[in-house]
């Protein structure tokens, strides 16, 4: 119980440090805000994420291997239908 304290206590002091800045409230904040929240801000979010997604597919192509496909034959090979039963008994 005391952790969860001292932590927002740490989040509401460190918080006035944001207030402090000297250069938010002046007219060259304003335009840094104005340009980074732009018009543009959906298309410069989705090409900075862009290569993280990609080196999170090469990561995991690398940890989980390449599908061979084997997998897939075996569950061929059990779903075949006999004579006389239905496609969804043999299936679930």
């Amino acid at each position: 119980m005391r952790q969860p304290l001292l932590t927002l206590l740490f989040v509401l002091l460190g918080s006035r440090a944001a207030f402090a800045c000297p250069l938010c409230h002046t007219e060259t904040g304003k335009q840094v805000r104005a340009g980074i929240f732009g018009p543009d801000f959906g298309y410069n979010l989705l090409v900075t994420i862009i290569p993280f997604v990609v080196l999170l597919g090469i990561t995991a192509l690398i940890y989980f291997g390449i599908p061979t496909g084997q997998h897939l034959s075996k569950a061929r090979q059990t779903a075949v239908l006999k004579p006389g039963s239905s496609f969804r008994q043999e299936a679930l």
